[in-house]
């Protein structure tokens, strides 16, 4: 969540000089800024809110675990590298400039898959299945210890 908001700040930033350059005021962005600033908030702040809420509310909602929560911190960073590439390079028309913004394209899109893999995998029994072991287990140590025994013991 903090990173879609930096990412918000970032873009309402670079919208700022844009509409700067565009009343002749500065000469800081070169002409093709739209194309970043667009990226910045789509990406930068809607995808990882999105991300960042579903990981979060996706599970209570569903009564499951995630079962690959390395998955989703990789598709959270690989979504944050896509964005810090196209800012990097989203300013010129170099041919390294060009690779980059494909390479980012592709990093993007593959944190996006992965984030839907994640999320996909929550609707599935086994998760269900994870999470009601868990949460009995969870009520069987709070039971215990309101009865004054030691979590786990029988009697």
């Amino acid at each position: 969540m903090r990173a879609a908001y930096g990412w918000l700040v970032v873009g309402a930033l670079m919208m700022a000089l844009d509409s700067l350059d565009d009343a002749g005021v500065t000469d800081v962005l070169p002409p093709s800024v739209s194309l970043p600033v667009m990226h910045v908030f789509t990406l930068g702040f809607v995808t990882l809110l999105i991300m960042g809420v579903g990981s979060k509310i996706h599970p209570v909602f569903e009564g499951s675990d995630i079962g690959h929560p390395r998955l989703m911190d990789i598709a959270f960073v690989l979504v944050n590298a896509s964005m810090l590439l196209r800012v990097a390079f989203g300013f010129s028309t170099s041919t390294v400039a060009e690779r980059a913004l494909g390479a980012s394209g592709g990093i993007g899109f593959i944190g996006i898959c992965l984030f839907a893999f994640v999320a996909f995998q929550l609707m599935t029994g086994s998760a269900r299945v994870s999470y009601s072991v868990r949460a009995a287990a969870f009520g069987q140590v709070s039971f215990d210890i309101s009865k004054g025994a030691k979590p786990g013991a029988l009697g």
